[in-house]
């Protein structure tokens, strides 16, 4: 469902990672499926990622945002630190049970929680929405709907959809249904989310992101004759991506962290090393492998962009005005550095800075204002010898909505749908409760909220106990239980208990609570 949300994440981050949309969005789909298989309680993520390409492309950015957009954990750091050493120096696996651990923070925790949490009911509102009656575009929209706002809030995301789909009746329509029975759901399955996890289990095992730079680094050779000598370093990263117990020791103390869920991110440039010359276990584990491409003048233009000039608002305008063409001639400047030593984006800091103590200098010394900041200002700054189209997620241009009259989703069937799916939920959870109970109702006190859920009634009228007295699961039931739900449900389903189950005394029972 998740891989619905990933097109909104990305175009979000396209904003401020220029030029790699492509990356971005390989990356943030890799991540938003490891988050789902986090969710669903799987016991592995499914993706780590492999990124290639020039420094100063936007490698670190991009995991850095996603991170810092989802408010998840992230780690970064660089195979530089040991491989100066080798690996006789610091353990690598301390990346994990040190450099992680040491960031995980209670509001990661909660955050995390939430994130579980809201993808629990979206999902159930998912299951829900395959059984009613809409078409397959009002199905699209309310699915991403859905699924975006795991992560967003919902007022943002409809702006979103408003954006791709227009404001056709159709989907304002499919928005709002969509809404209400989000509500609805969170409301009748509250009491079936997902058990938060405390701050010392997610210590253990957190879902989180952990970028390592400079990866190819790893891959030089110690002898002519091919051997690696940082064969064992690869082998350390290796136990660490496969998702296993990571331990590691120092001081005489022993740390250890669960990588199941975490994300690693490899990054390196690959310029005089291919990814190919990792060992074999290790090149099967690094499944997205995703390139980054040199960045051009337009996307240097859209950087520069972003870059703000350090004048304070006191003294723009009266003292200091910025020119357009400024902005045009830092990213001419920058391309033609990177011509001569590609260091992409990384160039643009430099030239800022540049210009921004420039711009301080003047301020000092001049006595003529304002001080005009236009192209001659930049090439004065710097003393040497990109228009960008803002990145929009495709839509398709036609079908922006259907042409059939638009209809509302009775509200009557919705709580209909939700109250039958709560049933059914309800069913295989005690179903499987009683078999691990060895098929028996053998509780003489039945919890409120145990009693209250057995006595639920679908929209044909029958009850989860009718259910489970149907599959077989109740063989025996405590006297006082018996009493209990015949009084709720009626002699009817009395009778019916009494042909299938056995009624014993409550001193014959297990006198413990029926509870999940």
């Amino acid at each position: 469902m998740l891989t619905f949300a990933s097109e909104y994440l990305t175009r979000k981050l396209c904003q401020s990672v220029v030029g790699q949309e492509a990356a971005v969005e390989s990356i943030v789909t890799a991540v938003c499926e490891n988050f789902e298989a986090f969710a669903l309680g799987k016991p592995l993520k499914l993706n780590n990622v492999l990124v290639m390409g020039p420094t100063g492309s936007g490698k670190t950015e991009i995991a850095r945002s996603i991170a810092k957009t989802l408010e998840v954990p992230f780690v970064r750091t660089t195979m530089s630190d040991f491989t100066l050493t080798g690996y006789r120096g610091r353990d690598p696996q301390e990346i994990v049970t040190v450099d992680l651990k040491e960031i995980l923070t209670e509001n990661h925790c909660e955050v995390v929680n939430k994130l579980k949490s809201n993808y629990f009911f979206r999902n159930k509102a998912v299951e829900i929405l395959k059984s009613l009656d809409i078409s397959p575009l009002e199905f699209k929209v309310a699915l991403e709907f859905c699924a975006t706002t795991v992560f967003f809030n919902e007022d943002e995301v409809v702006e979103y959809i408003f954006s791709r789909y227009g404001r056709d009746k159709n989907i304002i329509n499919a928005i709002d249904d969509t809404r209400f029975l989000i509500k609805e759901v969170e409301r009748s399955f509250k009491s079936l989310g997902p058990v938060p996890m405390s701050f010392q289990t997610f210590k253990q095992k957190p879902f989180s992101i952990v970028f390592i730079d400079e990866i190819d680094k790893i891959l030089i050779k110690e002898r002519g004759d091919g051997a690696y000598f940082y064969r064992p370093i690869q082998e350390f990263i290796l136990t660490m991506v496969e998702g296993a117990i990571v331990t590691s020791e120092r001081d005489y103390e022993k740390a250890q962290i669960d990588t199941s869920h975490v994300t690693f991110v490899l990054s390196g440039a690959f310029s005089e090393h291919s990814p190919d010359e990792f060992i074999p276990e290790l090149k099967g584990r690094l499944n997205v492998k995703v390139k980054v491409r040199k960045l051009k003048f337009e996307d240097y233009l859209k950087i520069a962009k972003l870059h703000k000039f350090d004048v304070p608002e006191v003294l723009k305008d009266k003292l200091v005005v910025v020119e357009p063409s400024a902005i045009v001639e830092i990213a001419k400047v920058c391309e033609e550095l990177n011509e001569r030593e590609y260091l992409g984006a990384r160039r643009l800091r430099e030239i800022v800075s540049k210009v921004n103590l420039a711009i301080k200098r003047e301020l000092r010394i001049t006595s003529s204002f304002p001080v005009t900041v236009d192209a001659d200002f930049v090439r004065w700054a710097v003393s040497f010898e990109p228009p960008y189209e803002d990145f929009v997620a495709h839509v398709p241009k036609g079908n922006r909505g259907s042409q059939e009259s638009s209809k509302r989703i009775p509200k009557v069937k919705i709580k209909k749908q939700i109250r039958d799916s709560l049933i059914k939920e309800l069913v295989s959870r005690y179903t499987k409760l009683l078999v691990d109970h060895r098929g028996s109702l053998e509780f003489t006190v039945l919890s409120p909220f145990s009693k209250s859920h057995l006595i639920r009634k679908d929209s044909s009228g029958k009850s989860v106990l009718e259910y489970l007295l149907e599959r077989g699961v109740i063989k025996r039931i405590a006297k006082s239980t018996f009493e209990s739900l015949r009084q709720a449900l009626g002699g009817e389903v009395a009778d019916r208990m009494l042909k299938v189950v056995e009624v014993v005394d409550d001193e014959e029972s297990e006198l413990e609570e029926l509870e999940f």
